[in-house]
């Protein structure tokens, strides 16, 4: 589930979505531009458990973008 963190209050804000409008929930601004995370899980035996570190989405499609356009050998 991605989540922005308020530059403003620091308020951590849940979305189902990262596209449109972004408001805080805690201090009603727009935090439309404010860098995306996204937690990453894993399962153990069955069991969903919440890893202490998140993803960077930005990072990810920078490297994609940056593995495309490098030329191949």
């Amino acid at each position: 589930m991605p989540y922005k963190i308020c530059p403003h209050c620091q308020g951590k804000s849940y979305s189902a979505s990262t596209a449109g409008r972004w408001i805080c929930p805690y201090c009603r601004r727009d935090i439309s531009n404010s860098r995306v995370f996204y937690h990453k899980w894993k399962v153990v035996l069955g069991n969903i458990y919440l890893m202490p570190w998140v993803q960077e989405i930005e990072d990810e499609k920078k490297k994609k973008e940056a593995s495309q356009l490098m030329p191949r050998r």
